[in-house]
């Protein structure tokens, strides 16, 4: 979260790390707002906004914040400001570009956090409109470093919807834990089969372009993020 304060024709940069944390996120703005400062860029989860919104606008406070994208959060006539559209325009985005894919179950996996999961809920209602079926949601909490468990879960998932049969995709909403996660995943050739669907916050993310053994899982499944044509490339893809 970054706040710009001018002066004549100078303009200071003032830079807090909320760690997509909602508390810190607060924490964060009330130092700002102490220092005078009305605009800031940031946050950028649809949680921290959701903590801070209430502050700004009773104090004045623009928020510029580039990712949130909770449909819950479009609010008329307050001080949040965002650049991406909302689930709504998302969450339908996936569930027919996945169903022109010629998947007809879906098995959702996310962080649980109120953006990533009205992604998921924006999904289910669009996909099973088309005619879809969308598997009970598995979610793991944010400040995860461990995937097992949740890969584990995930394989449950998958086995239980292949069972039923007809294509199986899995719809991923996430932020930079998608790395530890596809480290976890690794080696599963099950999932490596899969066809996965992303959300806009892991797109262009460099960390898992750094990491090879998250890579080259990415590759393997075909992971897209969302916005994607799978018919345009077999491996990586960025919108």
């Amino acid at each position: 979260m970054a706040a710009l304060q001018a002066d004549g024709n100078r303009v200071s940069l003032s830079v807090k790390d909320t760690a997509t944390d909602p508390a810190k996120a607060l924490e964060g703005l009330t130092n700002l707002k102490e220092q005078g400062v009305k605009l800031v860029i940031g946050p950028y989860a649809s949680s921290e906004v959701r903590k801070v919104k209430e502050f700004a606008d009773d104090n004045g406070i623009i928020l510029m914040s580039p990712l949130s994208t909770a449909t819950s959060l479009a609010v008329p006539d307050d001080n949040v400001l965002r650049f991406t559209p909302d689930d709504e325009q998302e969450g339908i985005s996936v569930a027919n570009l996945a169903y022109a894919d010629g998947i007809r179950t879906i098995v959702p996996i996310t962080r649980d956090d109120e953006g990533n999961k009205g992604l998921q809920s924006v999904m289910k209602r669009a996909f099973e409109g088309l005619g879809g079926t969308v598997a009970p949601l598995i979610t793991y909490p944010a400040g995860t470093e461990d995937f097992t468990d949740t890969v584990r879960d995930l394989v449950a998932g998958v086995s239980a919807a292949s069972a039923e049969g007809g294509p199986v995709g899995i719809y991923l909403t996430a932020f930079g834990e998608v790395t530890k996660l596809f480290d976890a995943a690794a080696g599963s050739p099950q999932l490596e089969s899969m066809a996965w669907y992303g959300s806009d916050s892991v797109a262009l993310s460099k960390g898992l372009l750094e990491d090879p053994t998250a890579a080259s899982f990415a590759t393997k499944a075909g992971y897209l993020w969302s916005g994607c044509s799978r018919s345009a490339s077999p491996s990586l893809d960025f919108f």
